[in-house]
């Protein structure tokens, strides 16, 4: 199995669910730790399920998230269809 067909399935990566909390809402406060401004446009590239996009789009001008794992992408585009300051790379 290649890494795309593995995200793209079902994996348990995390010990439970609050290690997958920790792991993305640190990754959110890193992303807006480095933020220059708040109008700046940002890529997270490789973003997996992006839990606190956002915590991260509230501090920037426009997030994009991209996934390589098309059912990671479906479901980030499902869960920020509302927010116009994100958007699902395809």
């Amino acid at each position: 199995m290649d890494w795309r067909a593995f995200w793209n399935g079902r994996h348990s990566i995390y010990v439970n669910d609050r290690h997958r909390t920790v792991h993305y809402t640190r990754v959110a406060d890193d992303i807006i730790a480095m933020l220059p401004r708040a109008d700046a446009i940002v890529l997270d590239y490789g973003c997996g399920e992006a839990l606190f996009a956002g915590r991260v789009a509230e501090r920037c001008g426009t997030l994009y998230l991209s996934d390589a794992a098309p059912s990671v992408r479906e479901k980030l585009a499902a869960r920020h269809a509302g927010d116009p300051k994100i958007a699902v790379l395809k």
